[in-house]
């Protein structure tokens, strides 16, 4: 029996050419979205396993084998799950009940198989196609760019369902083969281990966010100390100041720079424009420093008449004035 062959095709790519991250980006996707299909169906890794075996000549045509002592690839079943999940992108509660069904409800590999199908889909201009066969393409799914939005809305309809988000300072990286991990501290002085996948765009933004706040979104784990084993994705995290502040009532939410310096294990809370500063050793400690700042620029500024401040005070109590209501609330 002949081996089927999958073929991944890249059109609209010029002179044949792609960039080796984006492309790398797509490889990886696909692989790892055939593991979880298999994770699923309780399939080991190494019957998903892809093997390169020739890429088409100026052009950017990739076939993939499965390994030598398979003749039925799982993998073709993944296409042919493809195909029906891209038929049904247009209608949100279809799209659910076979995601569901296929993959027997659980919400943790359909959230990250979303996530690496987004990967690999079509993307500025360029489509990608997936097909297979023996010696020649039998079938072919064009994923077309424009039913990418679609399939976000879905990852993002189940990631805001099943998935929870934590804040905190990420202090370091560490590498461990397939493993990632990061570490973040929270508001409540706890450090949360954060392991996550390899992904080029997850890992420029832990070295982006390094030393900084994020917001992690995930499937905690609640054994031990505590971990998210399963980081989605995150985003820079920022505090505001909102509603009443210190007695007083604010007209909108006051910004706040969150930061942690490790070494000397401080918590900073900063509004640099109000001139708004609070630091602790603890977070609660930070903010009771900011709120002690914020009364003395109330006082010595939003409520002093304008005869008594200086051209550059009178400039920091027009921005206060932006945001405070000088009544105290009673």
């Amino acid at each position: 029996m002949d081996v089927k062959r999958i073929w991944l095709i890249l059109e609209g790519v010029k002179l044949g050419r792609i960039e080796v991250l984006k492309l790398a980006d797509i490889l990886s996707n696909f692989q790892r979205f055939l593991f979880d299909y298999g994770r699923a169906r309780n399939v080991r890794k190494e019957y998903m396993q892809l093997y390169l075996e020739r890429i088409g000549e100026g052009s950017v045509e990739i076939q993939v084998i499965p390994p030598p002592a398979l003749t039925r690839h799982l993998a073709i079943d993944a296409i042919e799950f493809i195909e029906k999940l891209k038929l049904n992108l247009g209608d949100p509660d279809r799209a659910k009940e076979i995601l569901e069904l296929e993959y027997r409800e659980n919400e943790r590999l359909i959230i990250q198989s979303l996530r690496k199908l987004e990967g690999f889909w079509s993307y500025d201009g360029s489509r990608v196609n997936i097909a297979f066969g023996a010696e020649k393409i039998e079938k072919k799914i064009v994923l077309s760019p424009e039913e990418k939005q679609n399939l976000s809305i879905l990852r993002k309809e189940f990631e805001k369902k099943y998935s929870q988000s934590i804040s905190g300072v990420l202090l370091e990286s560490k590498f461990y083969g397939d493993k990632r991990r990061f570490e973040i501290i929270t508001p409540e002085g706890k450090i949360v281990k954060c392991y996550y996948e390899p992904s080029p765009e997850l890992e420029d933004k832990v070295y982006e966010y390094i030393k900084k706040p994020v917001t992690v979104r995930g499937f905690f784990e609640r054994a031990g100390r505590g971990k998210i084993v399963e980081v989605l994705d995150l985003e820079g995290w920022n505090e505001a100041l909102a509603k009443e502040f210190a007695g007083y009532r604010l007209k909108k939410p006051i910004p706040i720079r969150v930061s942690y310096d490790n070494i000397e294990n401080i918590w900073c809370l900063e509004n640099e424009d109000l001139e708004l500063y609070g630091c602790g050793t603890t977070f609660e400690e930070a903010k009771k420093d900011l709120e002690i700042v914020f009364k003395t620029l109330i006082e010595g500024y939003a409520l002093e008449e304008d005869r008594n401040l200086s051209e550059k005070a009178i400039e920091l109590k027009k921005k206060l004035l932006e945001f405070v209501e000088v009544e105290k609330i009673e």
